[in-house]
């Protein structure tokens, strides 16, 4: 195991050392999730995913959320079932 170091600047940010991007597959402007468990915090590279159902694959943005093609037919189905337009 391999440990880096960052400083934390003026507007409490750090920089992730290019070989830990490397190594999540994450490069400038993708996401990630940061855990603390047992003092101890842990990047996560964060994968879109349905905010309804949780797949990750033919994802539509719908008001600042990710719904896939699945969940949006299902609604879409609904919506004429209540003749909602």
């Amino acid at each position: 195991m391999r440990t880096f170091k960052s400083k934390i600047d003026e507007l409490n940010r750090i920089t992730l050392p290019l070989p830990i991007m490397d190594r999540l597959g994450v490069s400038p402007g993708n996401s990630i999730s940061y855990t603390i468990s047992n003092g101890k915090v842990s990047i996560i590279k964060t994968v879109p995913c349905c905010a309804l159902c949780g797949a990750a694959d033919n994802l539509n943005h719908f008001r600042n959320q990710m719904i896939c093609s699945g969940c949006l037919k299902e609604i879409s189905s609904v919506c004429r079932r209540l003749e909602i337009p």
